[in-house]
């Protein structure tokens, strides 16, 4: 992403199954980021289609207008170019881009184009893996590169699951080794499944006051609930 964020392109596809963790990546490069260069993120599409030039500003850490009124083209683009030589090229980060009907994102790629003094806003679009099938061949020419995030190893799955038992506060990791080669076989290793078969799996153990969680425990809390990773990844093959 910092090769992404930093490269010529004035746009970028950042692309994964739901729930790989698309929109967790994108805030904490924004955070990370923000002190560097100008950089903002936006998931309100509403806004774009009515006032896209303020909806950027705000996005961005402006001050712009909050009723109806749009900004104009010259005091956008002026702006733009002023926090260009200040700051570097304003990025805008933008949230399941996927879902923006294919006329607003056409109006958002006139209002950031390249002026005679350069390109005014680089795009970073969030979404799903087929979200490059929505944009027109002129609009397909400018991105590069496209940065997908794919589904996590077993051993990042094991990490991950280490990582949040302790950020949590337990003081010993709940989960067997049985248990997490279960909860990546469940989930593919992805986040939002993994997340969903903890958290159900801690819930039965806080309940029958079990301190410590097997893989027959996820098995069956799985299958109850009926979680699989079929159900939610794209390009899974369901499996019974």
């Amino acid at each position: 992403m910092d090769f992404a964020l930093n490269s010529a392109a004035p746009l970028t596809l950042f692309i994964g199954p739901e729930g790989s963790g698309k929109t967790t990546v994108v805030r904490k490069v924004a955070s990370e980021t923000n002190s560097k260069r100008l950089i903002g993120t936006l998931s309100h599409y509403s806004v774009l289609e009515s006032t896209p030039r303020a909806a950027i500003f705000r996005a961005l850490g402006a001050s712009a207008p909050r009723n109806n009124t749009d900004l104009d083209k010259a005091t956008f683009d002026a702006t733009m170019i002023r926090a260009n030589m200040q700051h570097g090229l304003p990025t805008l980060m933008i949230d399941d881009a996927d879902e923006i009907q294919a006329s607003t994102l056409q109006r958002l790629f006139d209002i950031c184009a390249t002026t005679q003094e350069g390109l005014l806003v680089k795009l970073v679009l969030v979404g799903r893996e087929d979200f490059d099938h929505k944009l027109n061949p002129e609009i397909r020419s400018l991105y590069s590169p496209v940065v997908k995030l794919g589904p996590m190893s077993e051993e990042d799955t094991s990490d991950y699951v280490h990582h949040r038992c302790a950020v949590a506060g337990f003081k010993t990791m709940p989960f067997t080794p049985k248990a997490l080669k279960e909860l990546y076989l469940v989930s593919q290793g992805n986040p939002l499944i993994l997340n969903v078969a903890c958290m159900v799996a801690l819930d039965e153990a806080r309940r029958e006051r079990q301190p410590m969680i097997d893989s027959d425990q996820i098995k069956r809390c799985c299958a109850k609930e009926g979680i699989r990773a079929s159900t939610f990844v794209a390009g899974q093959v369901a499996k019974e």
